[in-house]
């Protein structure tokens, strides 16, 4: 149950994708907007929001929606846990209706939530858990046991929608990160500096993150960027940055993470491109 899309998470689990339950269908279920809702919000404030499921098949679809908490790894593990597990999970202040739908074809139906932060002042950062919606089939008490079972035989498939539900307290928490560790991969001709980072602190952060390449002589080489990944705090994540056009030679590699404002991080180490890669930290 996995997608490498942090930033809108779609799920779709196929436990056994050679080998299909007969007859089974995609269902025409999807959800109208981002599938992050983010809010600042203070200690004791509430609001209200909706999720919109679209039925674009020709048949009705029965829908269940339920909640999770939601981690992952940069090693490429996520972990949907049980709502309320995780010390920064706000499944509790998530109150949300109905919890089964039928969706009519070609129709829309509205799941509405109500957002309520406790007046707790110790609170600060960010906090987050996810609704799930899931295509519960025609039986939806039949099919859950159905897919207990065939789970265990390996040959069901599911689709979901993970709908994340963010909310920073106000501008609080801290902001840290670790590198983890960083690596040089080869594949082929390709050349990627792996680097991992940790978010230690107490706010998500979005990092920017590039190596600037300086030669022996102290020259400037090139700026080679990563991307953003957004890390959860108590998360990590990898960025790969293509060094493959770099030519044989020493190097000093300065790795940014740059989350924006103040926020800044950043590492040195020594690379050395030859028919062995070499990296050491400097």
């Amino acid at each position: 149950m996995k997608s490498h899309s942090i930033a809108a998470l779609f799920i779709t689990l196929a436990v056994c994708s050679w080998w299909l339950l007969p007859g089974a269908t995609q269902a025409g279920i999807s959800i109208r907007g981002g599938l992050t809702h983010e809010r600042i919000i203070q200690p004791g404030g509430a609001y209200e929001g909706m999720v919109s499921i679209i039925n674009t098949g020709h048949e009705h679809e029965n829908v269940k929606i339920y909640q999770t908490d939601y981690r992952f790894t940069c090693d490429g593990d996520y972990f949907y846990d049980d709502p309320g597990n995780n010390p920064r999970s706000n499944a509790q202040w998530v109150d949300f209706s109905p919890r089964l739908v039928t969706v009519p074809a070609d129709g829309t139906v509205d799941v509405s939530y109500t957002i309520t932060v406790p007046t707790d002042t110790d609170l600060a950062g960010t906090y987050w858990s996810i609704l799930m919606i899931e295509v519960a089939g025609a039986d939806p008490e039949r099919d859950e046991a159905d897919e207990k079972e065939n789970l265990r035989l390996g040959i069901n498939q599911i689709v979901r929608y993970g709908v994340q539900i963010v909310n920073h307290l106000s501008d609080s928490g801290e902001r840290r990160l670790d590198f983890l560790d960083t690596r040089i991969l080869r594949t082929g001709a390709d050349r990627i500096l792996e680097i991992d980072l940790e978010n230690i602190g107490e706010r998500w952060l979005r990092p920017l993150v590039w190596a600037e390449l300086y030669d022996e002589n102290g020259d400037f080489v090139g700026r080679f960027e990563a991307g953003k990944l957004r890390i959860y705090p108590g998360t990590s994540a990898r960025y790969k940055v293509d060094l493959t056009d770099v030519p044989g030679g020493e190097y000093r590699a300065v790795v940014v993470a740059d989350c924006g404002a103040d926020d800044v991080f950043g590492a040195t180490y020594m690379v050395i491109f030859e028919h062995e890669d070499h990296l050491t930290v400097h």
